[in-house]
């Protein structure tokens, strides 16, 4: 066989080992996309009971409620509106019984993605051109009725998951949307109040309290090495003389670690007390880049203010 020959066969070869090679290198690298949402319910009026009645149009309204919808792309591939499936689409799904009053766009990452809803009797359509990571909005829905309501709909290829959020109250977006976390942090005592503000940060030195008592108690009982007493020195023939013994054996004798024991109790207790401070800390499952771009009422975009 010619060099030829053997050339062609190897680049066949390499050919036939090299497509599936790239074939699998390109699945890897591509990742599915995964769509998060967190929704916030609060009931606003009711006057079903007594009292008086508000009105919408001609009807009377006898319960209103404000709900809030947070959606992102968390991470993966773009998402297109293509990717909606039209005989499921993505919604925010109320009771048979409940009725959308107002629906609009609060926030979004930016005007480019077409983030947008649309309502119904009993539903908010989401419409989007596309979103990249870290794209999506804010949506806030008012209606009459008490029920929470659901996100449906099937995004092709992607995955939806609900996060749990406390708030989404204007006071809570505003926090949200500071970029350090001493911000983050006035801001949020700002929201709460002076009352609750002040309880956290007491709560906060309660545990940094019982930490270093733990700490002192354990580095006392550590550097107090027991050592043997000598019974030498006590006229345990006397009463006086064994109760002086008894104190200098408790106090530098082989008991002297006892401390060790309610300190290691204390400790315990305040690690799992700043624990649980740190857990409830303010915080924002919401990418701020969905806080870029506030939407008012009138459909033209502001930012909201830096810091």
């Amino acid at each position: 066989m010619s060099v030829g020959t053997w050339l062609g066969a190897a680049a066949l070869l390499v050919a036939l080992v090299g497509i599936p090679i790239t074939h699998r290198f390109t699945r890897r690298n591509r990742q599915q996309p995964e769509l998060r949402f967190a929704i916030d319910h609060a009931l606003l009026m009711d006057f079903s009971d007594r009292g008086p009645r508000l009105s919408f149009g001609t009807e009377q309204i006898d319960q209103l409620s404000r709900t809030r919808l947070a959606f992102w792309h968390a991470r993966g591939d773009t998402v297109h509106g293509r990717d909606i499936l039209e005989r499921d689409p993505l919604r925010l799904q109320f009771s048979s019984d409940d009725r959308v009053l107002q629906s609009r766009v609060l926030f979004r990452s930016r005007q480019q993605t077409g983030f947008a809803c649309h309502d119904s009797a009993t539903a908010v359509d989401i419409k989007i051109d596309f979103l990249d990571v870290g794209d999506g909005g804010i949506i806030e829905v008012v209606h009459q009725g008490t029920h929470r309501p659901v996100l449906a709909g099937t995004v092709m290829g992607s995955t939806l998951s609900e996060k749990r959020i406390s708030s989404l109250a204007p006071s809570a977006l505003v926090w949200m949307t500071k970029t350090t976390r001493r911000r983050r942090f006035t801001a949020y005592f700002a929201a709460i109040g002076k009352s609750r503000a002040a309880a956290t940060v007491t709560s906060w030195l309660l545990g940094v309290v019982m930490l270093g008592a733990a700490v002192d108690l354990s580095m006392t009982s550590i550097l107090a090495r027991p050592s043997l007493v000598s019974p030498s020195h006590f006229n345990l023939g006397t009463l006086s003389g064994q109760n002086n013994f008894s104190q200098a054996v408790l106090t530098h004798g082989v008991q002297a670690r006892v401390g060790l024991y309610p300190a290691g109790i204390l400790l315990g207790l305040g690690v799992l007390y700043v624990w649980s401070q740190w857990a409830t800390r303010p915080r924002s499952v919401i990418p701020r880049t969905v806080l870029r771009e506030e939407v008012p009422t009138d459909g033209t975009v502001e930012q909201p203010p830096s810091g």
